[in-house]
């Protein structure tokens, strides 16, 4: 569903390239930032959650080579074959005889998970439009990295609540001058693994309709002008959205199709901007300029949304799954 998210808040750039409708994709639909935001969210909470998990039933036995090796067998493949066709489309655009140092630099940086960068610029060319996802990712990197020193702190389980509370306390104490709330997202999911571990049916029962009501909520305070996309408010918001999926196990995310959707979420995540550009850089060549109406683009986005899933089950059975199942 985060993916999901994402991919909804990127469906204006549809106009971008050769279209003309100003109804349907229309850039300054504000909700469809909020949305974007959610699903951010959402990822952080899941990492956190899965982690801080883990960490609650290992402590300090952890293995740490194999946790960071499994890690990078999860991860890097495919966003180094994510890098290799951003590469590949720069030189096409720009022509291999615009390859210099500058290029392999870019280029260079570019493999770093974010961490020197998320463009590639090659001559005339600036890989901008289809990555500028990439920003979570280092995030997510040097939550793994900060994993052994959070274990060490939360070997209790008293200590573990404390430091999660007295985390996020201060964390949203300071973010009164600062509105852009990240580490707090990672905290939630470790606040959720905390409370997992004391859930019961009854807590479970009382929590459906608290998830329902919470996902309405959120739905509807989307459309406001005046949410701040990583603010308190969301922070808070999103915070215990996530803590009632958690403890109430909704039957609609027990879905087959979206348990699918979930594992190929990463392909998902990183290349549904690749595919648009691709996607209507084909199309435009014969609906360029032509101002479609609404069904139209709408038929679009889900053409698009299906090549996607398409795509991305090729990547996660030939990319992703392979490294997965190695030992």
């Amino acid at each position: 569903m985060a993916a999901i998210l994402v991919v909804c808040s990127h469906s204006w750039r549809f106009r971008d390239i050769g279209f003309i409708n100003n109804e349907v994709t229309k850039a300054d639909y504000f909700y469809i930032g909020n949305f974007g935001a959610l699903g951010v969210q959402l990822f952080f909470c899941i990492t956190g959650f899965l982690f801080f998990k883990k960490i609650l039933k290992d402590g300090l036995t952890i293995d740490w080579q194999a946790f960071y090796l499994s890690r990078i067998k999860r991860l890097a493949p495919l966003y180094f074959a994510f890098c290799i066709c951003v590469f590949v489309i720069g030189m096409s655009v720009a022509g291999v005889s615009s390859v210099n140092s500058q290029a392999i630099t870019s280029a260079a940086k570019l493999l770093t998970f974010g961490f020197m960068g998320t463009t590639f610029s090659i001559g005339n060319y600036n890989s901008g439009y289809i990555t500028p996802i990439l920003w979570t990712l280092s995030y997510e990197w040097k939550f793994y990295i900060a994993i052994p020193m959070i274990a060490a702190f939360i070997s209790t389980k008293k200590s573990s609540l404390i430091f999660i509370i007295l985390s996020a306390a201060i964390y949203i104490s300071l973010s009164a001058s600062d509105n852009f709330n990240i580490w707090v997202f990672f905290l939630s999911g470790g606040l959720a693994a905390f409370l997992e571990r004391y859930n019961s049916e009854k807590i479970s029962f009382w929590m459906k309709p608290v998830f329902y009501l919470l996902s309405a909520f959120i739905i509807l305070s989307s459309f406001s002008h005046e949410i701040d996309k990583y603010g308190v408010f969301r922070a808070l918001t999103t915070t215990l959205l996530f803590i009632s999926i958690i403890l109430a196990k909704p039957q609609i995310l027990k879905l087959k199709g979206l348990v699918y959707a979930g594992e190929i979420s990463y392909g998902i995540y990183l290349f549904h901007l690749m595919i648009i550009y691709l996607f209507n850089s084909i199309a435009s060549c014969f609906l360029k300029g032509i101002p479609l109406p609404g069904y139209g683009v709408l038929s679009l986005v889900a053409g698009y949304c299906l090549l996607v899933s398409l795509l991305t089950s090729f990547t996660f059975r030939f990319i992703e799954y392979p490294f997965m199942r190695k030992p």
